[in-house]
This record gives structure tokens, sequence and C-alpha cells, in this order.
């Protein structure tokens, strides 16, 4: 008896463990403490949070930065996407209200996905908008020092200032991106085949690999002539456009160009083509709405 009660007891408490790991939206995630550290993005100050040791900046402010910032609350999903917009730098408070340190704050978990430059980034809910970190943002994983986000940073102790900016000329040209994306997908078992659309300022491309237990996987990418490429893999993922084998639903010989928009038909199932739905993307913002 003793030796079940114990077994019951683990499992209480292993079940416990288990369920405080996955935090739900609306919970705390954290303090907002004062700090005397100010924040620039591009050479111009942006409103910032510290929460002890990373800072917070809300997504949404990079509208005033020059990018397109697109929410969707059908899918819960906020897109900000680079877009040469002429910067219009938000008031910033440049001095501390209270002792450095001190809480002056709280940042929530949300159910919400963020997408910067098409890319998921995590993000919490501050004072109704979606806080990213800029840690996160400008942390260096690709070529050249360049974070996914096509972003870098610094931060400079002597003057108390947390700096990050567009990267995108540090990346190499457009045609070494395309290669390099085509490359990462290339198998040399399975058969493949490529295709591409030139657009206004961009290249959509369609990369397919052919012969999976699964059939055809399509792959697009969307390099752009100002340097920022973005993989639509997660973009198609968040409008439910990929089915239960990761297989996006786009079908290829049903796509068009207009401008910066794509028209496309999607499958509700890829063994049924004939069931399909059309819709239209905007590139610039990222945004898939039925087509009229």
């Amino acid at each position: 008896m003793r030796r079940l009660k114990n077994c019951v007891f683990f499992l209480v408490a292993l079940l416990g463990l288990n369920g405080a790991a996955y935090a739900s939206a609306g919970d705390v995630a954290g303090d907002v403490l004062e700090t005397d550290i100010d924040t620039e993005f591009g050479g111009a100050a942006i409103p910032s949070f510290a929460i002890g040791g990373e800072t917070l900046i809300a997504a949404e402010d990079l509208g005033a930065y020059g990018y397109h910032v697109y929410y969707d609350d059908q899918i819960r999903c906020l897109f900000v996407t680079f877009g040469e917009e002429p910067a219009v730098p938000l008031p910033v408070q440049t001095a501390p209200e209270t002792d450095i340190g001190t809480v002056v704050g709280r940042y929530y978990e949300s159910d919400i996905r963020v997408f910067i430059n098409g890319v998921p980034v995590e993000g919490y809910a501050l004072d109704g908008k979606m806080a990213v970190c800029v840690e996160d943002l400008g942390a260096a994983q690709e070529a050249g020092g360049v974070s996914p986000y096509g972003m870098q940073y610094c931060y400079d102790d002597v003057q108390r200032k947390l700096s990050f900016w567009n990267a995108f000329d540090k990346l190499p040209p457009k045609e070494e991106q395309k290669q390099a994306w085509v490359a990462e997908r290339e198998n040399d078992i399975l058969s493949s085949d490529y295709d591409s659309w030139e657009g206004d300022g961009f290249e959509l491309v369609r990369y397919s690999v052919h012969g999976t237990p699964h059939g055809t996987y399509d792959y697009y990418g969307l390099f752009w002539d100002n340097g920022l490429s973005i993989d639509l893999f997660e973009v198609f993922d968040a409008y439910g456009l990929r089915d239960t084998w990761g297989r996006v639903l786009v079908l290829p010989d049903t796509m068009e160009l207009s401008g910066t928009q794509m028209f496309f038909s999607a499958a509700d199932s890829l063994n049924d083509t004939t069931m399909n739905t059309r819709y239209v993307m905007d590139l610039k913002i990222l945004a898939v709405r039925k087509a009229e």
C-alpha cells in the first residue's frame, strides 16, 4: 500500500511539473523594469522595455520605422515586414521616472504569433501590443553576422545604448541567396524541379522535391531586390495552407503575379486537387485572403 501511495504521489507531482511547463495566454511572463538604457532602431530612438538582462520593443512600433504591419485576427498572427517606407520615429521617454530596476509593469503570455520578415519570433502581450526581444531580432545566425530576421544589434555600456538595425546590405546578393536557398532543399536521391517568376522588385521561386513517402513537397522563396528574402513555408502554415504531412497546398500551375500580389489556388487536399479555393497574397505585407 505504501508503494502504491508513493507511485500515486510521484505521478501527481510529475503531472504538476508538466502542467507548469506550459504557459497559457494571459499568464504573467515577467516584470518590466525601469532602466536608463536607451534603444535605437536604424539610428532613431524607439520605445523599449527592460525585462532583466534583455529588452523588449513593441513589434507594431516598427511600423513607424519603415515596416508594414498587418494583423489577421482570424489566424491570430501579426506580420511585420520591411517595406522601405519613410521612418517617422515615435516619441520616447528619455529619463527614468523611478529608481533603476524598479518593477513598473508586467508583460504576459499570448496566443498571438508574431512574424518579423516572415520568420516566427516569440512575442508577449504588453500594453495592448505584441512585444518582441531586441536580442532575438539581432542574434547573428546567418552569413555576414546577420540574424534570420535580417537585422544586427550591439550594446554600448558606456553610452548605455542598445542599437539594432536592418542589415540586408550585409547579406549575399539576391542571386547567391536564391542559390543557397535551393541548395538547402536539394536531395541527391529524389528528383526535383524549379521555377521562378519575376515581379515588381522581387523574384518568386518554387522548388519542388518529388518521390518522398508523402508525395511532392513544394517550397516557395521570395527574394526582394533590396536584399530581403522570405521563406514562405511558415507563412503558408500560418494561414492553414499546409496538410498534416507538412506539404504546402498551393497548386503551382494556378499561380499568377500582378504587381506585388500573387494569385493562386489551394487544394483542400493534395489527394483531390479538384476541390480548391482561390486566394490572393499581398507579398509586401504577407496578407492572404480569398480572391473575389
